[in-house]
Order: C-alpha cells, then sequence, then structure tokens
C-alpha cells in the first residue's frame, strides 16, 4: 500500500501551483490525505469482491441469508462456498450439467462426472476419490435437486500411480557370434538382469574358416 500512497501523494501534489512544493504543511496535509483516499479504495475493492460467491469472505453471512441457508459462520470459506453454489445452480432446469455442476461445488478438482446406465432412470456420480470433499454434504444436494424420477448411484474412484520395480538376484548374458564366417560382424545379445547379486557372461566364438 506504501507505494499506491505514495503515488496519490505524488498525484494531489501535482495539483497545486510549484511554489507549494517547498512546504511542509502542504506536503504533510496532502500525504495524510493520500493514506485515507488508499484506504477507502481498499474498503471498496473488499467491497466489490462480496459480489461474488467465488471470492466473497464476510459477506457469505449475505448469501447464506438471502438463499436461506443455515448460517454456518465456523465452517471452511470454501464448504460455504460450494453450498451458496449448489443452491444457486440448484434453481437451474436438472439437466445433466447443471447437476454436475452442483456435485462439482463440493470438489476442488471439479472433474466429476455423470454416466446414464442402462437402467431406465438411473444415473451414477463418478466422484475422484483423491479430492477433499464432504460426503453428507454434497448428498444431501444431490437427493433435494436430483429429479424425483431420477435414482442414483455414488462411485468414488481413486486414481494413483503405482511404480514397480524388480531386483532379480542373478543375471546372465550371452553374446553369439554365429558360426558364418561371410557374417563375422553379424551379433545377438540376450540380457537379463538388474540390481544382481550373481552374474554370469558367457561369450561363444566361431569355429573359425573353413
Amino acid at each position: 500500500m506504501t507505494l499506491q500512497v505514495d503515488l496519490r501523494h505524488y498525484e494531489l501534489m501535482q495539483m497545486l501551483p510549484r511554489f507549494y512544493d517547498d512546504a511542509p504543511e502542504a506536503d504533510g496535509i496532502f500525504y495524510a490525505d493520500a493514506i485515507e483516499i488508499e484506504q477507502i479504495r481498499d474498503k471498496a475493492r473488499d467491497l466489490l469482491t462480496q459480489l461474488s460467491v467465488t471470492t466473497a469472505t464476510w459477506g457469505l453471512s449475505d448469501w447464506e441469508r438471502v438463499l436461506e441457508l443455515p448460517p454456518r459462520p465456523n465452517s471452511p470459506v470454501e464448504t460455504r462456498r460450494a453450498h451458496i453454489l449448489a443452491k444457486l445452480r440448484g434453481t437451474a432446469p436438472a439437466t445433466i450439467a447443471n447437476m454436475l455442476s452442483i456435485v462439482n461445488a463440493h470438489t476442488t478438482q471439479n472433474d466429476s462426472q455423470i454416466n446414464e446406465l442402462p437402467e431406465p432412470g438411473v444415473v451414477e456420480f463418478i466422484i475422484n476419490a483423491n479430492n477433499p470433499f464432504d460426503y453428507s454434504e454434497m448428498m444431501k444436494d444431490i437427493a433435494l435437486y436430483i429429479p424425483a424420477h431420477l435414482a442414483y448411484k455414488i462411485a468414488t474412484v481413486s486414481r494413483n500411480r503405482l511404480n514397480c520395480a524388480v531386483c532379480p538376484q542373478s543375471g546372465i548374458e550371452i553374446t553369439v557370434f554365429p558360426y558364418r564366417p561371410s557374417l563375422k560382424a553379424q551379433t545377438s545379445q540376450i540380457t537379463h538382469g538388474g540390481i544382481m547379486q550373481h552374474a554370469q557372461s558367457v561369450t561363444i566364438y566361431p569355429k573359425g574358416d573353413e
């Protein structure tokens, strides 16, 4: 904020005749004005962030009150935002896309999926288990906003990469030079082994030229 105050102070001083440049009284008055102006601007910017659910903080209580949601002053901000977004999206038509938005409002990576199962009137919600989410709250919103004629299932999927390594206890390397004098440069190699306790190497040379 200091940089912004200095800039504002400079702008105010530029509005005065130049003989005020050496007046410490004018300089002090306008520096105090610059601080006050920037404080008011910060409050205005903070107020604007409360108009969007995704950036609101202290304004979330107003969103909850207007949408008639139970107040959750002690809950994490992200959880409160998820409930508000789910309520807002729940007022839209209950399409697949809108239901997916309601589910994703409870996740951090927004990568949930909805599959329509072969069974008539049944859908399956696939949730990435690597996402931290409140299962009970998500279930409440799904039950509240899903069309009454649809049944649903929940599947959680964990996506992890598994690396496997093998350390054999023994290995063998075989180099074969075939008994074909016209192809002396041709070689074949069969190698097996990694980190080994024992190893064996066998080399076979041709009988020679006839």
